[in-house]
């Protein structure tokens, strides 16, 4: 049978990072998950764009934007034209991990037609930084695998990690540590739990990590603590969530940490700074008093600016408050919890993006005849 595509004709090049496997990767299959309702997607490696991958007058959306086009300190501003050059409409997708983007980034935002990021926070970081090109917010989403409310727990090494919890009257605090140990908070984690194992050792830190080691980790393991150090599919990793009780994500600077909403979609009281990305939804989290602004990525050349730090202080009482009080604040979370599930289900936030994309001409509306008949082939294929 012949591919969507080639009966209903490409709609929309969509480049990503295919080969080089980063963050950036997975958002963007979700959103190719969500727009082949909508149009036929033919899938591009943005790390190796070029004119002879684009047909003349095409339809072009690049994820990430900035980083595949700077070399060293500054983009490539004749290696993104040539890329871009036979495309009649380029839109792209990208985050700020800091209030303020260089001017070098700028000049390659402004070549663009549109810009879509996750956060308010960061359409705001863009702006003030010398954007000239339309800017969007479109969230990032909660996958199906989350969007279950019933916890369970399948991995036998989570089921075994869930024991020894019950059995030792446990308390786990979760921590992220795949990367970015200074701008996710990691020594801010330190501190507090410090402070709170002291008065109650029965608390444990449940870092999540890859195999590569975080500077911060060193730190971390002075604590009492247990790491789960691999890759996780999709079930083990929201399994994960399941068995933890609090959740902890101090991040100095991001575009929208989605490891915080995805924590608090399974019901797991969770602490963030009451700042930046994470304003969009503090009001389903515990907000965490901000301590100080603080410069996020030293020698960034593309994120240049300055991030906030969550209190020490303020991050210790709330986490004592949440043990002290942890059945009715696990309550409060799984009603928080529903909320957030309906609001950024990946099938909602893809029915946004594909309405953004067609209001500002990046995707054509496709008559309902076709529509209907394109469906009909998806579910033969």
């Amino acid at each position: 049978m012949p591919s969507h595509s080639q009966i209903y004709g490409v709609k929309l090049h969509y480049a990503y990072p295919i080969s080089n496997l980063v963050s950036f990767t997975y958002i963007a299959k979700k959103h190719i998950e969500q727009l082949s309702k909508h149009a036929s997607i033919r899938e591009l490696d943005v790390d190796f764009l070029n004119p002879s991958m684009i047909p003349d007058h095409a339809t072009l959306a690049i994820h990430p934007l900035l980083y595949p086009f700077f070399k060293g300190e500054a983009p490539d501003l004749e290696a993104f034209e040539t890329a871009v050059s036979k495309a009649d409409r380029v839109a792209a997708f990208d985050t700020a991990d800091s209030d303020r983007l260089s001017p070098l980034a700028m000049r390659l935002v402004n070549m663009i037609d549109l810009l879509i990021v996750p956060s308010t926070f960061a359409k705001t970081a863009y702006q003030e930084s010398g954007a000239t090109t339309e800017i969007e917010v479109v969230p990032h989403g909660i996958s199906r695998e989350f969007l279950y409310p019933a916890k369970s727990v399948t991995s036998p090494t989570l089921q075994a990690l869930e024991r020894t919890k019950l059995e030792k009257n446990l308390i786990y605090v979760l921590f992220d540590l795949r990367h970015s140990g200074f701008r996710k908070g990691a020594d801010l984690v330190f501190a507090a739990m410090k402070r709170v194992q002291q008065k109650l050792p029965h608390v444990t830190l449940l870092i999540k990590r890859l195999q590569a080691i975080d500077p911060y980790l060193h730190m971390l393991k002075t604590l009492k603590h247990i790491e789960v150090a691999k890759q996780l599919p999709e079930r083990e990793y929201r399994e994960l969530f399941d068995i933890a009780d609090i959740a902890v994500f101090p991040s100095r600077g991001g575009g929208f940490e989605l490891q915080a909403l995805e924590a608090i979609s399974r019901g797991v009281p969770t602490l963030v700074p009451k700042a930046g990305c994470f304003l969009d939804y503090i009001e389903y989290a515990i907000p965490v008093e901000v301590a100080d602004r603080v410069k996020v990525l030293e020698g960034n050349p593309i994120h240049i600016g300055m991030g906030w730090e969550a209190s020490i202080d303020d991050l210790t009482l709330k986490l004592l408050e949440v043990i002290d009080h942890l059945e009715e604040f696990k309550q409060t979370f799984e009603k928080r919890a529903r909320k957030v599930r309906e609001k950024y289900n990946w099938y909602r936030i893809g029915e946004l993006l594909a309405g953004v994309l067609k209001r500002h001409g990046i995707l054509k509306e496709m008559p309902v005849s076709r529509m209907r008949l394109r469906q009909k082939a998806i579910h033969r294929a």
